[in-house]
Protein backbone atom coordinates (compact mmCIF):
# COMPACT_ATOMS: atom_id res chain seq x y z
CA UNK A 1 0.00 0.00 0.00
CA UNK A 2 1.41 3.45 -0.98
CA UNK A 3 0.79 6.46 1.54
CA UNK A 4 -1.89 8.23 -0.80
CA UNK A 5 -3.95 4.53 -0.31
CA UNK A 6 -3.93 4.77 3.29
CA UNK A 7 -7.44 5.66 3.26
CA UNK A 8 -8.63 4.30 0.43
CA UNK A 9 -11.38 1.46 -0.11
CA UNK A 10 -12.06 -0.56 -2.82
CA UNK A 11 -15.84 -1.06 -3.78
CA UNK A 12 -17.38 -4.37 -4.79
CA UNK A 13 -21.34 -5.42 -5.56
CA UNK A 14 -22.62 -8.83 -4.56
CA UNK A 15 -21.92 -11.09 -6.08
CA UNK A 16 -17.93 -11.23 -5.13
CA UNK A 17 -15.44 -13.71 -4.67
CA UNK A 18 -17.28 -15.56 -6.76
CA UNK A 19 -13.83 -18.21 -7.43
CA UNK A 20 -14.89 -17.48 -11.45
CA UNK A 21 -12.46 -16.66 -14.25
CA UNK A 22 -15.76 -15.15 -16.02
CA UNK A 23 -15.59 -11.40 -15.56
CA UNK A 24 -19.52 -11.57 -16.16
CA UNK A 25 -20.19 -13.57 -12.61
CA UNK A 26 -18.85 -10.28 -10.81
CA UNK A 27 -21.93 -8.19 -9.80
CA UNK A 28 -19.74 -5.26 -10.13
CA UNK A 29 -18.21 -5.75 -13.84
CA UNK A 30 -19.36 -3.30 -16.33
CA UNK A 31 -21.84 -1.24 -14.38
CA UNK A 32 -21.98 2.59 -14.42
CA UNK A 33 -18.83 4.38 -12.08
CA UNK A 34 -20.41 7.74 -11.42
CA UNK A 35 -18.53 10.64 -10.11
CA UNK A 36 -18.89 10.81 -6.06
CA UNK A 37 -18.68 14.84 -6.36
CA UNK A 38 -18.16 17.50 -9.05
CA UNK A 39 -14.65 18.50 -10.03
CA UNK A 40 -12.46 18.81 -13.07
CA UNK A 41 -11.19 15.67 -14.65
CA UNK A 42 -7.00 16.07 -14.61
CA UNK A 43 -6.24 13.13 -16.01
CA UNK A 44 -7.06 9.52 -17.66
CA UNK A 45 -5.18 6.69 -18.04
CA UNK A 46 -6.93 4.16 -20.42
CA UNK A 47 -6.53 1.17 -22.71
CA UNK A 48 -5.19 -1.27 -20.35
CA UNK A 49 -6.85 -4.56 -20.63
CA UNK A 50 -9.14 -6.27 -18.06
CA UNK A 51 -7.47 -9.14 -16.22
CA UNK A 52 -9.01 -12.84 -16.05
CA UNK A 53 -10.06 -12.83 -12.14
CA UNK A 54 -8.51 -14.87 -9.83
CA UNK A 55 -4.69 -14.12 -11.76
CA UNK A 56 -3.07 -11.30 -10.43
CA UNK A 57 -0.94 -9.69 -12.91
CA UNK A 58 1.60 -7.28 -11.42
CA UNK A 59 1.45 -3.72 -13.71
CA UNK A 60 4.15 -1.66 -11.57
CA UNK A 61 3.59 1.21 -14.23
CA UNK A 62 0.30 1.16 -13.98
CA UNK A 63 -1.30 -0.85 -11.48
CA UNK A 64 -4.54 0.70 -11.22
CA UNK A 65 -4.96 0.05 -14.22
CA UNK A 66 -7.37 2.23 -16.28
CA UNK A 67 -8.18 5.40 -13.92
CA UNK A 68 -9.50 9.17 -13.60
CA UNK A 69 -8.17 11.51 -11.35
CA UNK A 70 -10.64 14.48 -10.69
CA UNK A 71 -9.84 17.67 -8.85
CA UNK A 72 -12.35 18.49 -6.35
CA UNK A 73 -14.30 21.65 -6.20
CA UNK A 74 -15.04 21.75 -3.14
CA UNK A 75 -11.78 21.49 -1.45
CA UNK A 76 -9.34 21.12 -4.58
CA UNK A 77 -7.91 17.74 -3.40
CA UNK A 78 -7.96 14.64 -5.62
CA UNK A 79 -10.04 11.42 -6.01
CA UNK A 80 -8.76 8.91 -7.98
CA UNK A 81 -11.10 5.77 -9.09
CA UNK A 82 -9.34 2.92 -10.27
CA UNK A 83 -9.88 -0.41 -11.80
CA UNK A 84 -12.08 0.84 -14.79
CA UNK A 85 -12.94 -0.87 -18.15
CA UNK A 86 -10.51 -0.46 -20.77
CA UNK A 87 -12.09 1.59 -23.68
CA UNK A 88 -15.27 2.58 -21.58
CA UNK A 89 -14.61 6.14 -20.62
CA UNK A 90 -17.03 8.65 -21.07
CA UNK A 91 -15.08 11.90 -20.28
CA UNK A 92 -11.29 13.28 -21.04
CA UNK A 93 -9.37 14.99 -19.22
CA UNK A 94 -10.39 19.21 -18.57
CA UNK A 95 -14.04 17.96 -18.51
CA UNK A 96 -16.07 19.54 -15.56
CA UNK A 97 -17.97 16.46 -13.68
CA UNK A 98 -21.14 16.89 -11.89
CA UNK A 99 -21.52 14.90 -8.73
CA UNK A 100 -23.42 11.23 -10.39
CA UNK A 101 -22.21 11.59 -13.76
CA UNK A 102 -21.13 8.89 -15.32
CA UNK A 103 -17.21 8.14 -15.77
CA UNK A 104 -16.75 4.85 -17.18
CA UNK A 105 -17.43 1.11 -16.49
CA UNK A 106 -16.36 -1.09 -13.73
CA UNK A 107 -13.30 -3.28 -15.03
CA UNK A 108 -10.97 -5.23 -13.71
CA UNK A 109 -7.57 -3.74 -14.90
CA UNK A 110 -4.23 -3.67 -13.41
CA UNK A 111 -3.20 -4.83 -10.21
CA UNK A 112 -6.95 -6.70 -9.51
CA UNK A 113 -7.93 -9.71 -9.08
CA UNK A 114 -11.44 -9.38 -9.16
CA UNK A 115 -13.88 -6.47 -10.92
CA UNK A 116 -13.91 -3.84 -8.49
CA UNK A 117 -13.47 -0.19 -8.04
CA UNK A 118 -10.77 1.46 -5.83
CA UNK A 119 -11.19 4.81 -4.83
CA UNK A 120 -8.76 7.23 -2.78
CA UNK A 121 -8.29 11.01 -2.15
CA UNK A 122 -4.88 12.83 -2.00
CA UNK A 123 -3.86 16.07 -1.33
CA UNK A 124 -1.28 16.20 -4.51
CA UNK A 125 -2.14 16.43 -8.11
CA UNK A 126 -1.22 13.17 -9.60
CA UNK A 127 -0.19 14.74 -12.58
CA UNK A 128 2.72 16.40 -10.70
CA UNK A 129 3.77 14.05 -7.75
CA UNK A 130 4.49 10.80 -8.40
CA UNK A 131 2.60 7.67 -7.46
CA UNK A 132 3.85 7.15 -3.56
CA UNK A 133 4.54 10.17 -2.84
CA UNK A 134 1.33 11.71 -2.41
CA UNK A 135 -0.12 12.08 0.72
CA UNK A 136 -3.83 9.94 1.66
CA UNK A 137 -6.72 11.79 3.11
CA UNK A 138 -9.81 10.14 4.22
CA UNK A 139 -12.64 9.76 2.29
CA UNK A 140 -16.17 11.02 3.62
CA UNK A 141 -19.43 9.59 2.70
CA UNK A 142 -22.33 12.14 2.76
CA UNK A 143 -25.63 10.93 3.73
CA UNK A 144 -24.86 7.32 5.22
CA UNK A 145 -24.47 7.11 9.15
CA UNK A 146 -22.27 4.00 10.37
CA UNK A 147 -19.10 3.25 12.05
CA UNK A 148 -16.08 6.06 11.58
CA UNK A 149 -13.23 4.52 9.52
CA UNK A 150 -10.71 3.79 12.36
CA UNK A 151 -7.92 6.11 13.13
CA UNK A 152 -5.41 5.53 11.13
CA UNK A 153 -7.29 3.71 8.42
CA UNK A 154 -7.73 -0.28 7.66
CA UNK A 155 -5.22 -2.68 6.65
CA UNK A 156 -6.80 -4.99 4.37
CA UNK A 157 -9.33 -5.37 5.99
CA UNK A 158 -13.42 -5.79 4.86
CA UNK A 159 -15.87 -3.00 5.60
CA UNK A 160 -19.42 -4.23 6.22
CA UNK A 161 -20.74 -4.28 3.00
CA UNK A 162 -23.86 -1.72 2.27
CA UNK A 163 -26.44 -2.26 -0.09
CA UNK A 164 -28.01 -0.18 -3.01
CA UNK A 165 -31.08 0.58 -1.16
CA UNK A 166 -30.01 0.17 2.04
Amino acid sequence: MTPEERWAYDLAVVPYSSKSANLADYGCYGIPVVAPAAGVVVEIHDGEPDQTPGVLVKNPVNPGGNWIAIQLDETGTFLILAHLKPDRMMVSAGDHVSEGQELGRCGNSGNSSEPHIHIHHQRENPRVTARGWAEGLPLYFRDLDGDAMPQGGLDGGIVQHIGANE
